[in-house]
């Protein structure tokens, strides 16, 4: 542990001013997009993958209570000096946060989905005290009712993407034309699901004479992503779009009439937004273990269908755990060519996969009741 905390001192950043502020934003990485809602000067970031220290607060958790739990001992000690009012994140699985009511039960506690949550969560949340916080927000009724049964169900509301519902159903600009959201994270292996769908999404828009354009996670292209790209030998890709702030994979799907995705909770978010989606993975091509090592990615997550307890089909209209040329030639064909009845009446079968509340009236509404310091674009409409 001394080792550790040795490379963090000499990697991570320090910083000696420290400031009280209403709120406390956990986790810069997952919820940095906060602090678009928040006034200003009312926040700050708690950096909880402890990529940057208040150094007073770094050595003297450090005097005090040794190596030992390091990471947890520093937050609760910021809290203390820093005084907060409200903890907000969107780290919804984060051991730290559910401590915080123990142990400084006058703070209010707000906890938002950020991620799909896979089967075997809710036992995680099991291990978490009751009482854990004031308001948790999720993406449907049916983690809702599961959470319910661990937690106070009337401090959980269903509410969807609290990121998508700052975003209109109905956007000016549409391109016509593929937005395909990579699933590639830096340092993995290039995901299995990605590499097929894209090559079947190329084929299938050089037969309909289309165009795609491919989203990155990332603020810059690396060398290795492009030579991985530039290996496919795309017929018609146009675009490879990075990430340049929290906004941006949002602002950018806006644009496009059809989206395509292997693994991604920004398709779900996507699909909630009555967007046009194709979504194409290999769960059924695969054992479990195969599936994890082609893409890294878990087989239990799948695109959260089983959610609904009637839907036990390996397809559907728009999507498909098969990877397969038929498969994506056929949700593709379906996503550019349905008329716009049948695609509502498709949407309308997932529409407890995510909910969509514009402009987050539900949750602005539970905010101004605990004095949250929204900023003012966002309360109107928005009565007490």
């Amino acid at each position: 542990m001394i080792r550790k905390l040795l490379k963090l001192f000499f990697q991570s950043k320090f910083y000696f001013d420290l400031k009280n502020a209403d709120v406390l934003i956990y986790d810069y990485s997952s919820s940095g997009f906060l602090k678009d809602i928040i006034k200003k000067n009312k926040y700050q970031f708690f950096f909880s993958r402890l990529e940057r220290f208040n150094a007073k607060i770094f050595f003297s958790t450090l005097l005090k209570s040794g190596s030992s739990n390091f990471g947890n001992n520093y937050f609760f000690n910021f809290i203390k000096a820093t005084k907060p009012k409200i903890i907000i994140s969107l780290w919804s699985i984060n051991k730290c946060l559910y401590d915080v009511k123990r142990l400084f039960p006058h703070i209010k506690v707000i906890i938002i989905q950020g991620h799909n949550f896979d089967v075997d969560i809710f036992k995680r949340f099991k291990k978490f005290p009751k009482n854990s916080f004031d308001f948790f927000f999720v993406y449907n009724k049916f983690e809702r009712s599961k959470l319910g049964k661990i937690f106070e169900k009337k401090k959980i509301h269903s509410i969807g993407s609290l990121k998508n519902n700052l975003f209109s159903r109905n956007p000016l600009i549409k391109k016509k034309k593929f937005i395909y959201l990579s699933s590639y994270k830096i340092n993995n292996v290039f995901p299995y699901n990605d590499t097929k769908f894209m090559l079947y999404l190329d084929k299938f828009c050089l037969t309909n004479n289309l165009k795609f354009d491919i989203q990155t996670r990332y603020s810059k292209i690396t060398n290795k992503y492009a030579r991985f790209i530039e290996s496919l030998n795309f017929k018609t890709l146009d675009t490879i779009l990075v990430k340049n702030d929290h906004s941006t994979s949002y602002k950018n799907m806006c644009k496009y009439k059809f989206v395509a995705s292997s693994a991604s909770t920004l398709a779900n978010e996507a699909l909630a937004s009555g967007k046009r989606v194709a979504l194409l993975a290999s769960f059924s091509n695969f054992s479990n273990r195969e599936y994890f090592l082609k893409n890294n990615i878990e087989k239990k997550f799948k695109f959260g269908f089983e959610l609904k307890a009637k839907a036990k089909a390996k397809s559907g209209f728009f999507w498909s755990g098969k990877m397969s040329e038929k498969e994506a030639l056929r949700i593709l064909d379906n996503v550019v060519y349905s008329n716009n009845q049948k695609w509502k009446i498709e949407l309308r079968k997932i529409k407890n996969l995510m909910l969509y509340d514009y402009y987050n009236k539900v949750f602005f509404k539970k905010m101004k009741k605990i004095n949250f310091p929204i900023k003012e674009r966002f309360n109107t409409n928005v009565k007490k």
